[in-house]
């Protein structure tokens, strides 16, 4: 789905926006294959012979800054948004997923993700974890 100049110029100049321009360390379109824990998606397999299995998870992170604190992280995503309750509707079909890419990236840089955001190009709503 194609994103027009208008919505990048108003994600450059929000306060999200602001803040990647101005991190000293930027980092964009990272893929990365982790081993996640099986008993991290599927808890009741703890007391099984498949609890010390591991589950190989891919993707690939649109965007993440560094500050001071730690890692801040940001996926973007073009979907239209339905007025209402729509916005509940997109922060809980992504949760998952940003948690997920959290943990990655905590265990790949070694450093603590302090804030995970979803920004919503279709209305320029930031949906924050």
């Amino acid at each position: 789905q194609r994103t027009d100049i208008f919505r990048i110029e108003r994600f450059i100049k929000s306060p999200l926006g602001k803040r990647i321009l101005a991190a000293e360390h930027i980092f964009k379109e990272v893929p990365f294959t982790i081993e996640l824990p099986s008993t991290m998606l599927y808890p009741e397999l703890s007391d099984s012979i498949c609890a010390k299995d591991g589950i190989i998870l891919q993707g690939i992170i649109d965007c993440y800054f560094e500050e001071p604190k730690g890692i801040i992280l940001v996926d973007y995503k073009t979907d239209y948004v339905a007025p209402g309750d729509g916005l509940d509707i997109t922060r809980d079909r992504y949760k998952t997923q940003i948690d997920y890419y959290a943990y990655a990236l905590e265990q790949i840089t070694g450093k603590k993700v302090i804030e995970k955001y979803i920004y919503l190009f279709w209305n320029g709503q930031v949906l924050e974890y």
